[in-house]
């Protein structure tokens, strides 16, 4: 194909049409693929930024209506975490291992506390 030369409009940079960018048919000009990447990657920023601000806001919304940042069913993982860990740790008894049936125990108690804790604080302000 013959060589299109054209101008950026962004940027102003003179680049071949035929190997990439964007054309832009209401005004007939061209961005070179360097400014539609930007483009892109900029888009694709305030779309992340945008879903962090709306799970802020859930999560600010779900604090004022049940005392909670955290979800139920996140409480109930970090619960079934710990029951899971704390079952696994009775073998290491059976096995007379009693520092890492201990640790096991601490470890399952760490995970019940920091799943009840925030359902605890929100029932005793309520």
């Amino acid at each position: 194909m013959a060589k299109h030369e054209v101008t950026c409009l962004k940027c102003g940079r003179r680049f071949d049409a035929n190997e990439g960018g964007s054309y832009l048919p209401e005004s007939h000009r061209y961005i070179c693929k360097k400014c539609v990447d930007k483009q892109k990657s900029k888009q694709v920023e305030a779309e992340k930024a945008r879903k962090a601000a709306e799970r802020e806001e859930q999560a600010n919304e779900r604090e004022a209506r049940t005392g909670m940042r955290q979800s139920v069913p996140a409480m109930i993982a970090k619960i079934a975490a710990g029951a899971v860990v704390l079952i696994g740790s009775f073998p290491l008894l059976a096995q007379e291992s009693t520092i890492e049936f201990i640790v096991g125990v601490a470890i399952a108690a760490g995970l019940a506390v920091w799943g009840l804790a925030p359902y605890l604080k929100a029932k005793k302000r309520g």
